[in-house]
């Protein structure tokens, strides 16, 4: 069973380089609903995961075309909105899916940092004490 109706997809914070190589942090949600059920069944494994995939995809591709300056801009006057929505629609028309809207729910300026190495061990493994 998949809903029709208007539905809501609040995608993860994505951490992204603006094309001055600013870091922001994004969070967008994407209003659809289903407008042709059967390419949304026949034309994907897991429904959720590809328009989750091609939304966050999308919201990259927005972000890294412009600067901080013009991104802030564009989303202090909601261009970003128009934008972002009409990409989505673009892409995820070939899936059944109908955008309503798309946005940016969260928008800042950040510092990233990563740390790369192994995975800890579990702290039962630390511990000389059955848990």
């Amino acid at each position: 069973m998949l809903p029709v109706e208007r539905q809501t997809l609040d995608l993860p914070v994505q951490t992204l380089s603006t094309s001055d190589l600013q870091s922001v942090a994004i969070r967008a949600e994407v209003i659809y609903v289903v407008a042709d059920i059967r390419l949304a069944v026949c034309k994907t494994f897991d429904f959720q995961q590809t328009i989750q995939d091609v939304a966050q995809l999308a919201v990259v591709d927005v972000v890294a075309s412009k600067s901080y300056e013009e991104l802030s801009t564009a989303v202090r006057s909601t261009n970003i909105v128009e934008e972002l929505t009409e990409v989505l629609r673009n892409e995820l028309q070939s899936y059944g899916v109908g955008v309503e809207r798309a946005f940016l729910a969260d928008f800042a300026k950040c510092t990233t940092f990563r740390m790369y190495g192994e995975t800890p061990l579990p702290p039962t493994a630390y511990s000389e004490e059955p848990v």
